[in-house]
């Protein structure tokens, strides 16, 4: 045989085992990718799964965690309580037998798309509301009134033109359905039947900077809807502190909040999740947690039946007017309490402590906002502190809302 072919033969012969190697390598790795893929999906359901059994041992729990909150429980008292009850392995204390209400609230966080999304879902202000709101808005359209009027109001949000349409597409819950049900000793978690039913949610300390972000802004709109906050706010004010554009600075927005217990004092964007969610009336299946949006988005929205339905955005943050959409450019949301009196930030968490335990945020997702607070500074004079209480229970008699309302829902 002459040379030439031989070395052919040899070169074909390479050739084919070098591609019977590609082949077998790119296989394995597709497996491994699989492998992977598989893998992380699992770690994510076993996720919501835990936070299921959190939420509902906590609201099996509830008249136990609201005693420590109107106790004086010590901060370290509440992280102990908090991790018993997150431990499921951990048996749960004896529970009094007290009945729990629900508040009547005038506008709910719960949108209720059972009839066209077997969907019902808890959007509180401040938790990367307006990207669900915006996604679920058009596919209801488009299942209610058809493609024409989809595609209309999706126009309407690439051009920013939506404005509040946007929150009032979809209905919201009736609380007093709930409340009635109660009362009639009906379980309020059969009033509305939905196969879904999803909270999503946010570390209470990083809505409280959201909010204060938002809503403390300079401008006629703001000053208007949130302007009977201010005097309660501005008694804690350094006004040397305050930065530009905004009317009061984040520490004094934080000591308003720390220095008036119970939710009838806020605005429904720092209020509870707990009461915007109606949290244990209504058997959440699903608990989403915005700061891990980007992993459980993909699994939440398959879950759910709307995988190729609807595009939901990410966690976004803001240096000065510009959207932050990277993870990797975002700062961390603790450093935002640098300047906040660690004793107020302790407070903070009193004030969530519901959020934080029926919600499924963990005592390291709290204790790394509080380690980030400031040991060194110290919280207002107590007059100070007296005065804020006054102007908000001068409003509080002027406001129908309120006589409804009360800060504690378990009672003898």
């Amino acid at each position: 045989m002459p040379p030439s072919q031989i070395y052919f033969i040899a070169f074909f012969v390479f050739n084919i085992l070098l591609c019977a190697a590609y082949f077998r390598f790119k296989t394995k790795s597709d497996e491994i990718f699989l492998d992977k893929k598989v893998f992380e999906k699992r770690e994510i359901e076993e996720i919501f799964e835990k936070r299921k059994i959190i939420y509902n041992r906590a609201c099996k729990a509830l008249p136990l965690i609201e005693e420590f909150v109107k106790n004086e429980s010590s901060f370290e008292d509440l992280l102990k309580f908090h991790d018993q009850i997150h431990d499921v392995n951990f048996p749960l204390p004896k529970i009094p037998e007290i009945s729990c209400k629900t508040n009547v609230i005038p506008r709910s966080s719960v949108f209720n798309a059972s009839e066209s999304m077997n969907l019902l879902i808890c959007l509180p202000p401040k938790c990367g509301t307006s990207n669900w709101q915006k996604a679920i808005d058009v596919h209801f359209l488009n299942i209610t009134q058809g493609q024409k009027a989809a595609k209309e109001f999706e126009e309407k949000i690439k051009n920013n033109t939506a404005g509040m349409e946007v929150y009032g597409l979809i209905p919201r819950i009736k609380t007093e359905k709930l409340f009635r049900a109660k009362e009639n000793g009906e379980d309020p978690k059969n009033i509305y039947k939905s196969k879904y039913k999803v909270a999503n949610v946010r570390n209470p300390f990083a809505r409280v900077f959201s909010a204060w972000h938002d809503k403390m802004r300079n401008g006629t709109d703001h000053l208007i809807k949130y302007g009977k906050y201010f005097e309660a706010i501005g008694v804690f004010e350094d006004f040397e502190n305050i930065p530009a554009n905004y009317f009061y600075s984040f520490e004094a927005f934080v000591e308003y909040i720390a220095s008036n217990p119970g939710d009838s004092k806020k605005n429904g964007h720092w209020g509870t999740l707990f009461r915007q969610c109606s949290a244990c009336s209504l058997n959440f299946s699903l608990i989403t947690h915005l700061e891990n949006s980007k992993k459980e988005i993909p699994f939440l929205l398959e879950k759910i039946n709307l995988k190729n339905e609807i595009n939901v955005g990410g966690q976004y943050t803001w240096n000065g007017t510009k959207r932050i959409l990277e993870e990797s450019d975002r700062p961390p949301d603790e450093l935002h309490w640098q300047n906040v009196p660690k004793e107020t930030a302790k407070l903070i968490y009193k004030h969530y402590y519901l959020d934080f335990i029926i919600f499924g945020y963990s005592t390291e997702e709290v204790l790394k906002y509080v380690h980030s607070s400031n040991s060194r500074k110290q919280r207002p004079a107590s007059d100070k502190i007296t005065s804020s209480r006054k102007y908000l229970q001068s409003f509080g008699k002027q406001n129908d809302h309120f006589k409804k309302f009360s800060d504690f829902i378990c009672t003898n």
